[in-house]
């Protein structure tokens, strides 16, 4: 996963985003949970974690959201590969779906020197237009 494909894609989602969307997708890795969201024009209107409901509406866990933190973690690979200070060298895998360009699935490892490398990411499982364009 470089930076032209997630540029790409998100040029892709841009021309074609729902105005209104549900989302549904699982997180890997540490903060393991299953995830349903109802976004309106960007914003999260309702969400559940593993079918509870949340009373903090997370931004990051809609498609915009999901395309900053790999944009995120792009800049922190950039940074490390120039050696700066603080930043981690990552591992970068993903599917970002053609026709749509959301980022389908994401598996982000931390490279570490000394025990276990750190991983989280994403699954996608369903994304339905509720309206809009």
């Amino acid at each position: 996963m470089d930076r032209a494909a997630v540029t790409a894609a998100m040029e892709k989602w841009s021309q074609q985003r729902p105005d209104r969307y549900e989302l549904e997708f699982e997180l890997t890795g540490r903060m393991q949970a299953s995830y349903r969201m109802i976004v309106d024009d960007g914003q999260v209107e309702s969400a559940w974690r593993d079918g509870q409901p949340l009373q903090r509406l997370p931004r990051a866990w809609t498609v915009d959201g999901m395309f900053d933190t790999l944009l995120a973690d792009l800049d922190m690979l950039e940074r490390a590969g120039r050696r700066e200070p603080g930043a981690r060298f990552l591992r970068m895998l993903g599917v970002l779906d053609d026709p749509t360009g959301i980022p389908r699935r994401y598996l982000r490892v931390e490279m570490v020197e000394r025990g276990a490398n750190p991983e989280s990411g994403w699954n996608i499982l369903r994304l339905t237009p509720l309206g809009g364009r």
